[in-house]
């Protein structure tokens, strides 16, 4: 996929969102607070702004989530940032699913090893399919999607499923 439609896609999903929301900021959850997301975080408030906030950080490493969030502040893209409600911080995407926030997430950004992509997805995405109290996710990955030819056709099988379903989730990139 060219970068331009990827950026449409996403464009599409957070224009659906915002027109359904009333232009509220989409709910981003972060899985996997090591140094190369700092990249990702720093396009994403150049690109998308006031679009979307981070409302969660999933790491096993507690350092790491508060030196994300710190750097996320920094560039306004927390949270509850005027509020004290704040970002909501785990160490497994497994805990965050267990908590009331999950609820709110609108948006998964998977930033860990490739390796551990298709395990983590498609919980993502499997919770979104069988929970009728949760909103639809949508679920981002980097590339590579996965390490084999066979977790990918999983992972876009998985995604396929759920937007046939009808709900607005399951993008990848």
């Amino acid at each position: 996929m060219e970068a331009s439609e990827s950026n449409s896609v996403n464009d599409t999903h957070i224009n659906a969102h915002n027109n359904e929301h009333h232009n509220t900021p989409l709910n981003l959850a972060i899985v996997g607070c090591g140094q190369i997301v700092t990249h990702h975080v720093e396009a994403i408030s150049k690109s998308l702004g006031s679009k979307l906030r981070i409302r969660a950080l999933c790491d096993p490493s507690e350092e790491r989530r508060r030196i994300l969030e710190s750097f996320a502040g920094d560039l306004g893209l927390l949270f509850g940032t005027n509020t004290d409600v704040g970002v909501v911080q785990c160490a497994s995407l497994a805990e965050l699913m267990e908590r009331d926030v999950w609820d709110s997430i609108d948006m998964v950004f998977i930033a860990v090893p490739h390796d551990l992509h298709e395990s983590l997805a498609l919980l993502a995405l499997s919770q979104s399919s069988t929970n009728t109290n949760t909103s639809p996710k949508m679920v981002i990955l980097e590339k590579p999607l996965a390490p084999t030819a066979a977790s990918c056709a999983k992972l876009v099988q998985a995604s396929k499923a759920l937007c046939t379903a009808g709900t607005n989730t399951g993008t990848m990139l």
